[in-house]
């Protein structure tokens, strides 16, 4: 599943249950460069790269409370819809992913945050 341009990611939660990360290196070949949880939120490299300060204080909230719902508007990848042994495609020059506690807390501001940055992009490369 395609999670370059992020989003809330839903599905597997467990440790036991890490959803893999892989990056696309050419000629169909994907590297292993990771794994995150159900529950948590991925940022496209754009986002990242404009709001890192913000994302760093974000997700410094710690606690034990997962996301219990989310807005319809909302970006979601849900990986409960992968095939076994399925992972998610990540950008190669990084992509912030925050904590299940802060992605709850600061969902809105998280969505506001890709969205935009998703919109910028897109303009600078409109011709």
């Amino acid at each position: 599943m395609d999670a370059r341009y992020g989003g809330l990611v839903l599905g597997r939660e467990g440790p036991e249950d890490d959803i893999p990360l892989v990056q696309h290196q050419g000629a169909g070949v994907f590297v292993l460069v990771g794994a995150m949880q159900g529950g948590e939120y991925i940022l496209s490299e754009e986002a990242t790269k404009q709001h890192l300060i913000r994302l760093n204080e974000i997700n410094s909230e710690k606690g034990t409370s997962p996301i219990s719902s989310y807005a319809p508007k909302s970006t979601v990848i849900d990986t409960n819809l992968m095939p076994p042994g399925g992972a998610l495609w990540v950008a190669h020059n990084g992509q912030f992913i925050v904590n299940r506690f802060a992605t709850a807390k600061y969902l809105d501001e998280l969505e506001k945050m890709n969205a935009s940055s998703i919109a910028e992009m897109r303009q600078k490369t409109a011709p």
